[in-house]
C-alpha cells in the first residue's frame, strides 16, 4: 500500500477521530461529527483518494494565560486527517531527521522530558566544570507569526521523500492567509516549526562542537564554559536566523552565570554548594496561579470540588520540582480560607 493509501484509509481514519474525541466529546462539534461517524469518515477518505479534499476555513480565538497568544484552531475533519498524516507517516518520517535535544511535540518527549534533560545537562557540566560557566537563553520573536511560508516549505520538505505527503503539507503551509504566518494550534504546525531550526540544530551540535545544548520550540538554552564562545555563538544563530526570516527576542536572550538561576518551562533551576539542582516553580507563574485560585474561590459559579480539582493539578505541576514548602503554604491557606486542608 502507498501512504496515501494507509493515512487516507478509513481504518487510519477512524483510529484518528477516536485520537481527536478525547477529553473534547462535550463540544456540540465533536458530537455532531460523531453522531454521523461512519458517513463522514467514508466522505473525508473518498475526497482525499479523489483529490478532491479542501481544508475548511480555521476558527481563531485568542488566549491570555501565560500571555496573550492568537490560537489559530483545525476544524474537527481536517484535524483527523492531520491526525491520521501524523500518526500514520510524517511525525516519524521528519523526527528521524532531529537531534535528541530537540524535545517538543514528540512521542515521550515534551516539557517534563524537556526539563530533565536540561537537568541532565547542568549535572554533566557540573562534574567537569563546576559552575564556573555561563549560559545561553535565547528566545525567537514572534516564531509561529512570522515563520514565512516559502521557507517553511522548504524547510520541511527536504525531509520528507513521499511526494503525496508533501504535497499535502505545503498545502497546509498555504492554508494560513497571507505569506508568513503558521497557525498555533494545528497538529501539523508544531512539525513545521520544529523542522525549521532542524539545520540551526545541526550546526550547533556538529560544526560548533556544543555539547550541552538543549531546545524546546523556540525556547533555546547553551552551557558553555566560555561566555566569549557563546557570545561568538550568538552571533551566528542570529545571522542564521535572518536567513530563515526571523529574529532573536532581544529581551528574552542573554548570557548568564551558571551560578544564578537559570528559568527554562516554568521552572528556576540553581546549584547548591554540593552542585545538586534545585528546581523551583518560577515566581511570576505562582503567582498567577495564586491569583487564580483566589479568583476561583470568590466565583459563586464554581464549585469546592472544582476548585480542589484545578488545585491538586497545579500542585501535581509544581512537585516535577523542589517545591514542599511552597506546597505546605498553598495547603495552608486553603485551611484558613475554607477551615480543613484539601
Amino acid at each position: 500500500m502507498t501512504i496515501k493509501e494507509i493515512v487516507c484509509s478509513y481504518k487510519s481514519l477512524s483510529k484518528a477521530l477516536n485520537h481527536c474525541n478525547s477529553n473534547v466529546m462535550w463540544k456540540d462539534s465533536v458530537i455532531g461529527y460523531n453522531k454521523n461517524r461512519c458517513q463522514n469518515l467514508y466522505a473525508l477518505s473518498n475526497s482525499l483518494m479523489n483529490d478532491t479534499y479542501e481544508i475548511d476555513r480555521y476558527i481563531t480565538f485568542q488566549v491570555r494565560e501565560p500571555k496573550v497568544r492568537d490560537i489559530v484552531a483545525t476544524r474537527l475533519k481536517d484535524r483527523v486527517f492531520q491526525r491520521s498524516l501524523c500518526d500514520n507517516y510524517l511525525t516519524k518520517e521528519v523526527t528521524r531527521h532531529f537531534i535528541y535535544d530537540n524535545c517538543a511535540c514528540q512521542r515521550g518527549k515534551g516539557t517534563d522530558f524537556a526539563r530533565q534533560r536540561f537537568k541532565v545537562h547542568l549535572q554533566k557540566f557540573y562534574r567537569k566544570h563546576g559552575a564556573n560557566g555561563y549560559v545561553l537563553s535565547l528566545d525567537i520573536k514572534n516564531f509561529f507569526g512570522s515563520t514565512n511560508h516559502e521557507i517553511a516549505k522548504k524547510q520541511i520538505g527536504k525531509l520528507i521523500r513521499d511526494d503525496w505527503a508533501r504535497e499535502r503539507v505545503f498545502e497546509i503551509i498555504d492554508s494560513f492567509s497571507g505569506k508568513e504566518g503558521i497557525g498555533l494550534g494545528s497538529q501539523i504546525s508544531q512539525l513545521i516549526e520544529l523542522s525549521m531550526l532542524n539545520d540551526l540544530d545541526h550546526s550547533i551540535k556538529e560544526a560548533w562542537r556544543i555539547e550541552h545544548y538543549i531546545r524546546y520550540m523556540d525556547d533555546i538554552k547553551v552551557i558553555h564554559q566560555s561566555k566569549e564562545y557563546l557570545v561568538q555563538l550568538l552571533l551566528f544563530i542570529s545571522k542564521e536566523l535572518n536567513k530563515l526570516g526571523l529574529a532573536i527576542n532581544k529581551d528574552k536572550t542573554f548570557i548568564a552565570k551558571l551560578s544564578q538561576n537559570t528559568k527554562f518551562l516554568g521552572f528556576s533551576y540553581h546549584y547548591t554548594k554540593t552542585g545538586k539542582i534545585i528546581m523551583t516553580a518560577n515566581r511570576d507563574n505562582v503567582k498567577r496561579a495564586k491569583r487564580r485560585i483566589k479568583k476561583q474561590l470568590n466565583n459563586p459559579r464554581m464549585t469546592l470540588a472544582k476548585v480542589k480539582q484545578c488545585l491538586q493539578c497545579y500542585i501535581a505541576h509544581i512537585k516535577k520540582g523542589n517545591n514542599f514548602n511552597l506546597i505546605n503554604r498553598i495547603y495552608q491557606y486553603f485551611e484558613r480560607r475554607l477551615g480543613y486542608v484539601t
